[in-house]
């Protein structure tokens, strides 16, 4: 294996990561959950994005900006064993196999409001076994008012990796989100012999290299590789300190 040098490549930097993931030379860290991607000149949002720029009636309240949520696709991570370098130990693949993030739920997605016959009837579902109703002090045939299917499942907005990004590494498939300014993640601890998962959540804040270089987030469009290239990791702790 290479032996990293401060005159290694960009191209040479990447594969030496490759093969400390390849290898099994690292350590676990844990699962990933955001990314916060700072501003940028030469990026440009989406317009009436209700994720990104808040679009909506109170756009204050739901701007995100360009962070990075997996959610429900945590991507786990570990760093070198010399601890100079955060390494990304899988590609960033959704649920269905393919590059790309999570959907999100719509800010603006309210569920439906009750139809009368509904909320007269809260607790039916399809194992409803009730007879009987008590109204107005008189017992009455239970009348069976199904719940709608979906009724309270929220509308998903995609989340797309080239709305997000800044740039495209030249020769590549790699696209560029930066500057990462941190991270959170959950921390995996080993206990009894098994690996899990610490409850609090984690942050790692990014800071400029002595080039001045901020870190930047990697993924390559067409098999989800991913890296976390330039910068200096400060490991923060809890996200609640």
């Amino acid at each position: 294996m290479a032996t990293k040098t401060l005159t290694m490549s960009p191209a040479d930097l990447l594969n030496y990561r490759n093969d400390l993931v390849r290898t099994g030379k690292f350590l676990p860290l844990g699962r990933m959950r955001t990314i916060a991607v700072g501003p940028c000149a030469s990026y440009t949002p989406p317009p009436n994005d209700p994720i990104i720029n808040g679009w909506g009636p109170q756009p204050q309240r739901t701007a995100k900006g360009r962070l990075i949520d997996l959610s429900g696709q945590w991507l786990p991570i570990g760093q070198a064993e010399d601890k100079s370098m955060i390494l990304c130990t899988a590609p960033l693949r959704r649920a269905d196999g393919y590059v790309g993030l999570p959907d999100l739920v719509d800010p603006l997605w309210r569920a439906a409001d009750f139809t009368e016959e509904e909320a007269m009837n809260p607790d039916c579902d399809a194992n409803c076994r009730k007879q009987w109703d008590i109204v107005d002090g008189k017992r009455k045939p239970h009348v069976h008012i199904e719940l709608r299917k979906g009724k309270d499942n929220p509308r998903l907005i995609p989340q797309r990796l080239e709305d997000r990004t800044n740039d495209k590494l030249a020769g590549t498939n790699f696209l560029v989100f930066q500057p990462v300014e941190r991270i959170t993640y959950q921390p995996e601890e080993l206990k009894a012999g098994e690996r899990s998962f610490k409850p609090a959540e984690w942050k790692i804040v990014f800071s400029s290299d002595l080039s001045g270089t901020h870190c930047a987030f990697l993924v390559d469009q067409q098999t989800g590789e991913c890296h976390f290239f330039g910068g200096i990791p400060i490991f923060g702790g809890d996200t609640r300190g």
